[in-house]
């Protein structure tokens, strides 16, 4: 609705093409390409549109070409530089994608979401076992580096390798034992793998004392879901929305209230996390979030409609 009454309105096309995740990627593409007409200058249109040619419909000279319009425009954004890489690598430029590659490993030792973006490309392209050579190598240039640990902890876990993730974080933290980030992903980890739970509270209590941030204030909500306490979770759940809005927690918001019974607000709250992985260029980070989250809404939607039709009988 808002194309139509501002058609030159270029956030309005770039809000549809990177928000309407359930349309065709045609249409999206085309309002991301009238966003880009509208303000060529604008680096993130260039780079949603590079990415969905990418991901979605194959056209690789065009998203090469965005791509290297956004690294142009914004040639410090490690997102810019990564979605080039993927570009170059797809199209063949080879010699690019090594210079392109190079800039990021230049950063991967000071810049987290430089070594993130690497090593999210070499697991997108089948390659996991180069994703951890690079992760084991800066791990071992910065011993007790909690930020490097933990893009090499979240990698393990994404490998379902949770044990190893359990391993590396605990080692940080014997090393640093006061890094709330490590104390609050090793809660996290705990959490989700079900066990440790007293100790998973303990530690997220300890990270929020040192950082009360709205990731922590979700990690101390999922401990609590794990620890059938769905009021306490609830409560720490909407504190964290309050600070930042996350699928994740809204993710978690609807599994807490479906556990105390409330069905309707699981279900918006999962339907509303649906939104909130399209809600900026960037690709979601979990495909396995969105897929998640689609079987909970269409499950929820089949009951909703079942208890909807005995109702009416």
């Amino acid at each position: 609705a808002l194309r139509r009454s501002a058609p030159t309105l270029e956030a309005a096309h770039y809000r549809f093409g990177t928000l309407a995740c359930e349309a065709p990627a045609e249409p999206r593409a085309d309002a991301l390409r009238t966003a880009v007409r509208l303000a060529p200058a604008f680096a993130p249109a260039r780079r949603a549109l590079a990415r969905l040619l990418l991901r979605d419909m194959g056209s690789l000279e065009e998203a090469h070409e965005q791509a290297r319009r956004a690294v142009e425009l914004e040639p410090t954004s490690v997102a810019n530089r990564a979605v080039l890489l993927k570009a170059e690598r797809a199209v063949g430029c080879t010699r690019e994608a090594d210079a392109t590659e190079r800039w990021l490993l230049a950063l991967v030792r000071l810049d987290p979401e430089a070594l993130d973006a690497l090593v999210r490309i070499s697991e997108d392209e089948g390659y996991p076992e180069r994703a951890e050579a690079l992760l084991r190598e800066v791990v071992a240039r910065a011993p007790g580096s909690p930020e490097a640990a933990s893009v090499l902890a979240s990698f393990l876990e994404r490998q379902k390798r949770r044990p190893e993730a359990d391993v590396v974080l605990r080692e940080v933290l014997a090393m640093t034992p006061g890094s709330p980030g490590t104390l609050n992903q090793l809660a996290y980890l705990d959490a989700e793998c079900d066990m440790k739970l007293d100790e998973a509270l303990r530690m997220v209590d300890q990270a929020l004392a040192l950082a009360p941030l709205p990731g922590i204030q979700d990690t101390k909500a999922w401990v609590l879901y794990h620890l059938k306490r769905p009021h306490e979770a609830e409560r720490w759940a909407r504190m964290a929305l309050e600070g930042q809005e996350s699928a994740l927690v809204r993710d978690h918001l609807g599994d807490i209230l479906a556990m105390e019974g409330l069905d309707p607000g699981a279900l918006e709250q999962w339907r509303t996390a649906l939104g909130e992985l399209c809600a900026s260029d960037e690709e979601p980070a979990d495909q396995e979030l969105r897929a998640r989250l689609t079987e909970k809404v269409a499950r929820a939607e089949r009951a909703a409609t079942s208890t909807t039709q005995r109702a009416t009988k």
